[in-house]
Order: C-alpha cells, then sequence, then structure tokens
C-alpha cells in the first residue's frame, strides 16, 4: 500500500455513454484543459503507447492524471491494457451509470439527433453499445475483478458533481457548475448527418486536435442546436426496452 501511494495517481472514468463524462470532464482541474475529451487510444484505435504518453504528459501538468473515455466501459482491450498500466500507476478506475433504460434512451437521441439513424433496430445493429453499455453488471463484474481500484458512482438529475469528484479525491474546479450537454436540436439532420461523419473522419486521422475549441464550439452550436429537439415515441421507447431487457 505504502509503495502504491507514491505512485502517480490516475483517474479514469470509463462511462459509459450518457452517464455524466461530459459534465465530469469540464469540472476536472486540468492546468490546460485538453482540446478533446476521448481519444479512443485504448477502444477504437488500440494504441498502448499513445495512452501512457497522454497519461505521461498530464502528469507533468497536473502532478496526476485525469482520462474521461466512456467508450473504455464495454472494452475488453481497454480493461486488460489499463490492468497492464496499474502496475506503474495508482490506478483509480470509475464507472458512472445511471437509470440504464434512460441512458439506453439518451444515447439512442444522440445518434438519432447526429443524422446516423432513425429507428432503434437500426441505431442497434450499427451502435451496439446503445444497449450493450447498459448491461452495466455485465461489464462492470470485469472490470471490478480486473482492477483493484474500482468504484461505482449512481448519477441521477440532481447529482452533485463536484461532490462526486471531490468524494474521490479531485477538488472541481467549478463547484457550482450543475451539468454539461443539453439535448440537441438540429437546424437540420442532413447538415447534421454531414457534420458528424465530417468529424468521425477528422477524428479518425486524429486530426480533430487541430480544431480550435473556440471553433468547435461555434459550429457545433450552430449545427445541432437552434431548431426541434429530436424526440422519441412510444414505440421507439418500448423497443428499446425490450432490447434492453433480452438477455445477450
Amino acid at each position: 500500500m505504502e509503495m502504491r501511494e507514491e505512485l502517480p495517481k490516475v483517474f479514469v472514468f470509463v462511462g459509459p455513454e450518457k452517464t455524466g463524462t461530459t459534465t465530469i470532464f469540464d469540472l476536472l482541474p486540468f492546468t490546460k484543459t485538453p482540446k478533446q475529451k476521448e481519444m479512443f487510444n485504448l477502444s477504437r484505435r488500440r494504441d498502448m503507447r499513445a495512452e501512457e504518453t497522454r497519461i505521461k504528459s498530464q502528469i507533468l501538468a497536473n502532478g496526476e492524471a485525469y482520462i474521461v473515455e466512456p467508450t473504455y466501459f464495454v472494452s475488453d482491450f481497454a480493461r486488460e491494457a489499463l490492468v497492464e498500466l496499474g502496475t506503474r500507476y495508482d490506478l483509480k478506475v470509475i464507472h458512472t451509470r445511471r437509470d440504464p433504460l434512460e441512458r439506453t434512451v439518451s444515447h439512442y437521441l444522440h445518434h438519432k439527433a447526429k443524422g446516423r439513424v432513425s429507428n432503434p433496430i437500426d441505431a442497434v445493429s450499427a451502435y451496439p453499445e446503445v444497449v450493450e453499455a447498459s448491461r452495466y453488471e455485465d461489464h462492470s463484474a470485469g472490470w471490478r475483478d480486473a482492477v483493484d481500484q474500482f468504484y461505482t458512482v449512481q448519477i441521477t438529475s440532481g447529482s452533485d458533481f463536484a461532490a462526486t469528484l471531490k468524494g474521490l479525491g479531485i477538488s472541481a474546479k467549478d463547484a457550482g457548475f450543475q451539468q454539461s450537454n443539453q439535448r440537441m436540436a438540429p437546424r437540420s439532420v442532413v447538415l447534421a448527418r454531414i457534420a458528424s461523419y465530417l468529424w468521425q473522419w477528422l477524428i479518425a486521422l486524429r486530426l480533430n486536435r487541430l480544431v480550435p475549441l473556440t471553433l468547435k464550439s461555434v459550429i457545433k452550436n450552430r449545427i445541432y442546436y437552434g431548431g426541434n429537439k429530436v424526440e422519441i415515441s412510444l414505440e421507439e421507447r418500448e423497443c428499446l426496452k425490450r432490447m434492453l431487457s433480452t438477455t445477450a
């Protein structure tokens, strides 16, 4: 235990998506806020070297590292890679969760608002994590067995995220801040779809880091907000509920 306390602290928020990770990222006390919340190093890219480079640079800047990667929750590679990193750092893995059906609905609406899908069946076919990531126990059991310090945080509509961070030993940079990410209301679904695929292309090429935060914010606000909020019908909700209740 004494040896572990001397290692640099690395906090990894593994999500999954739509469980408050953007709010957490906005509250973390970075000396210099990263241009991009998620780099997908251990999920889509499976690049262990890139992840350790990020960790080392954050430790150099902050004294400890804060990694927010909600796609890691369902990734076996990410879990195994973090087990290895845990031998070199005081690793703390945090799993945030909310009502599983509401998380599934929110994740579906996220893709629907970006024009990627138009119904639950196509959404889950293209993005299995819409449902799979809400099967919390299936994945948290693997994390719990793999890492020594695994924390589960229940998120509700009235959650005090600053208090949550404080409980983990992190001082939030703005204790009065409540929540990020309002529900999207795209001005044009077609334009949202084009912008979404362009951004994914930039991420794949690692060019997204070259886009200034202010420019990204302006473009996002003009494309994804100002129109009508994308809603979910009763039939769509029931369909997602049935898929979530089906044993995988």
